[in-house]
């Protein structure tokens, strides 16, 4: 935008080209160049001699990127090399580090920390050979090891069958789910847990069941105040009475006194008309007495009850941290890495091992990372143990970390990532901070839009709260008709509830994009910012914030005839198009199964209508295609289709038996015809390629393939359904995370948006 005219933030992007003997924290905004500064000091770092490409280490957080990043350093050493300005010896430098390219420690965090324990695996406790386990095969392993885990365990009628008996005892529903959950978070988690101990100490008293069988004669006595009438008091403290008499005959400190505890009525009550019930013999409200005394009773039972059950999760919890650590341990015995392991044993070696920290901090003269809010403390402490003093000192050698990022995207927790972890880490190195400021995908009228509306909006008095800090441009938007910059769709709306809201909302949004898929709206030359061409469907893309109205506005562009793509991800196998083909594939798997065969008849791959599935039934039919048929229809067709891919999938694979289920049932086409259309196309793609990912992780089979994808539903895993680099010209949809580091010419705010954030027109 600015074409060759100096960055109006020129002095701070000059200290970040120049100031390399001092560690520097860039907090850059959108559209800065965060990246182009650190490949600039890439650069600078290799042609003043402060270092060889193979000294730096540049890490980024996604596969895309890095590639991305490394052919940007490749194409700026190229570009630096041939200026005829540049000196021998630097040319010869930079000649050097184009050489030696492929070869540079430009990374994902994983991918480098991987190096690192490849390069001293014993150093660091592991075997000589290192296996990385991709996301499915991490999955799957943790799976097999926890059901081994949790039947032995159960079986042998260990602590943890113990504890998940007194959870059942303490009224807490599907105990051994949950403890599945919390095994699979502290996975994900482990580093957070080490030094955690779970269970209580002591044990809690058991007062609240006798204390409600003492206050049997109490309650007796006050209940021979009762008015009669309707008034409810009455029977509520009948009732209590009842469960009282319950417990005394349970036994009030036995094990089934602890039950009824936990699965009591509600003790304390509102009801009872004070005037009703009269006074005692000391004058005080007889109403007003039992109330108080029902509320005794009832935070005794509510605080017993809660300790019992902190008690019985912390045992739970205490096994599981106990397997999780176990699994680790055994993990690193046979080098199978999965991607926290990665960062866990680096780190571990760094900080444990002088001898291989100091090694590899004179391996590694100089860490850069790239959207830096994107790393959490582990990964932070990986970065600056490496960036330490050469000879065991932990201070920070002087410009051997540079770190650049925008505090504001941390609200995405990208890989526990946060606000609140980064403002911590950057409390913690002694780094001087740079912004940039100068914005180079936007023109003035938009710049100056978004400083007057997001410096109010953020505020930064809040403990976890990024700071706003204006951006800046000089270049003007060109002529245009209508002028480039923040326009307001839509207006007043008086609509009976949410769902009219979105409705109203889609279509709007739905009319104006029909306009720019047109070429209604001018957009800027890519070429020449200064010019101006009509608008394209791929110059648009709207955002929301969650998929609460997604529907609405899937409906509303397939009726205007918009095209669109979905982008991000989404609960792939809860979509209807996915469940219709697992109810086939279970079908086929199991033949028992009456609602996944019946709902396979009534899917578009066999489009038996509910008439056909009747007149089928009247003449006697069975909904099992392993009996003999002698009638001809759809559902004889059907069943018969459904016979022949159950005979073959014992010797066909998941991913062909899959392949061939959709190519000969036509699922491709059938999804391309309805809403959604390349949706539903790509959604199938992604469960065959699943299919194919199980296989090669040593999961062939339909049953395997079933099992996974039913977990996936039931878990609501998220997959993602596009990708933002797709070359087709639609409008894309996707959240305002999935958007991060995108750019579009024309961009709609849509969903649940404050009603003063317009819709924003580039």
């Amino acid at each position: 935008m600015s074409g060759n005219r100096t960055p109006l933030d020129s002095e701070a992007r000059e200290k970040i080209r120049t100031d390399l003997g001092r560690t520097l924290v860039v907090e850059a905004g959108a559209g800065t160049g965060k990246t182009r500064s650190l490949i600039e000091r890439i650069v600078s770092l290799i042609t003043r001699g402060e270092a060889s490409l193979d000294s730096i280490a540049a890490i980024t957080f996604t596969r895309y990127a890095a590639s991305e990043l490394r052919d940007r350093v490749r194409s700026r050493l190229e570009e630096h090399s041939r200026s005829p300005d540049v000196p021998d010896a630097d040319r010869e430098r930079l000649d050097r580090a184009l050489e030696e390219i492929d070869y540079a420690a430009i990374q994902t965090i994983d991918s480098f920390a991987l190096s690192l324990l490849r390069e001293r695996p014993l150093e660091a406790g592991l075997p000589p050979i290192i296996t990385p386990l991709d996301e499915i095969e991490a999955e799957l392993a943790f799976r097999d090891e926890w059901t081994g885990w949790l039947d032995r365990e159960l079986e042998d009628e260990g602590p943890l069958a113990t504890a998940v008996a007194g959870a059942i005892r303490l009224g807490l529903s599907n105990p051994v789910q949950r403890v599945y959950d919390v095994a699979w978070n502290f996975h994900q988690n482990r580093d957070l847990i080490i030094a955690s101990d779970f269970a209580a100490e002591g044990d809690v008293p058991r007062v609240a069941a006798r204390r409600i069988v003492d206050a049997i004669p109490d309650l007796g006595a006050l209940l021979s105040h009762a008015p009669g009438g309707d008034d409810r008091l009455e029977p509520h403290v009948r009732d209590v009475l009842a469960f009282a008499e319950d417990l005394r005959a349970a036994g009030p400190d036995s094990g089934e006194a602890t039950t009824l505890l936990a699965e009591r009525p509600r003790l304390k009550t509102r009801f009872g008309q004070r005037n009703a019930w009269g006074l005692d013999d000391d004058g005080a409200s007889v109403a007003q007495r039992i109330k108080d005394l029902l509320t005794d009773l009832e935070d005794r039972a509510d605080g017993e009850t809660a300790a019992l059950r902190a008690r019985v999760l912390g045992r739970m919890l205490q096994q599981v941290s106990r397997f999780v650590l176990d699994y680790a341990d055994q993990r690193k015995r046979d080098g199978a890495a999965e991607f926290h392991d990665m960062l866990i044993w680096a780190r571990d070696m760094l900080r444990d091992d002088p001898f291989a920290a100091s090694h590899f901090r004179r391996r590694y003269t100089h860490v850069l990372i790239d959207e830096f809010q994107d790393t959490d403390p582990l990964q932070t402490d990986l970065a600056t143990l490496l960036a330490g003093g050469v000879d065991g000192g932990n201070d920070l050698r002087p410009g051997a970390l540079f770190l650049v990022g925008d505090p504001k995207q941390s609200i995405y927790r990208f890989r526990r990532a946060d606000v609140a972890a980064m403002a911590g880490v950057l409390g913690q190195i002694p780094g001087e901070r740079v912004h940039l400021t100068h914005n180079f995908r936007a023109h003035t009228r938009l710049v100056e839009w978004c400083n007057g509306v997001f410096s109010s909006w953020m505020d930064v008095s809040g403990p976890h709260q990024a700071e706003y800090v204006d951006l800046q441009t000089d270049a003007a938007p060109p002529p245009a008709d209508p002028p480039l910059g923040a326009h307001f769709i839509g207006g007043p709306l008086d609509a009976p509830n949410l769902d009219a809201v979105r409705r109203i909302e889609a279509r709007d949004i739905a009319r104006v994009a029909s306009e720019v898929c047109a070429g209604a709206w001018p957009v800027r030359q890519s070429d020449d910012p200064r010019e101006t061409r009509p608008s394209r469907p791929g110059d648009l893309c709207i955002l929301f914030p969650s998929r609460t109205s997604l529907r609405y506005l899937e409906d509303a562009l397939e009726e205007s005839e918009a095209p669109f793509s979905l982008e991000g991800q989404s609960l792939v196998f809860l979509t209807q198009e996915i469940r219709d083909l697992v109810n086939c594939l279970a079908a086929i798997d199991d033949p028992s199964g009456q609602v996944s065969l019946v709902a396979a008849l009534r899917s578009p791959a066999f489009g038996c209508s509910d008439v056909d599935l009747w007149r089928w039934r009247e003449a006697g039919g069975r909904f099992d295609y392993l009996a003999d048929r002698h009638a001809d229809g759809p559902v004889s067709r059907a069943l018969s289709a459904l016979r022949e891919y159950h005979e073959q999938r014992m010797t066909m694979s998941a991913p062909r038996l899959v392949e061939d289920f959709v190519r000969r049932r036509r699922l491709r086409e059938l999804a391309c015809s309805g809403p959604g259309r390349r949706e539903g196309w790509r959604r199938i793609e992604l469960v065959i390629e699943q299919a194919r990912a199980l296989a090669g992780a040593g999961r062939p089979s339909l049953r395997e393939f079933l099992d996974w994808a039913r977990e996936r539903a039931a878990r609501g895993t998220r997959m993602p359904e596009g990708g933002a680099t797709s070359d087709a010209d639609t409008v894309r949809l996707m959240t305002v995370h999935q958007a991060k580091g995108l750019e579009f010419p024309v961009v709609f705010v849509a969903g649940d948006a404050p009603q003063e954030l317009p819709v924003g027109y580039l």
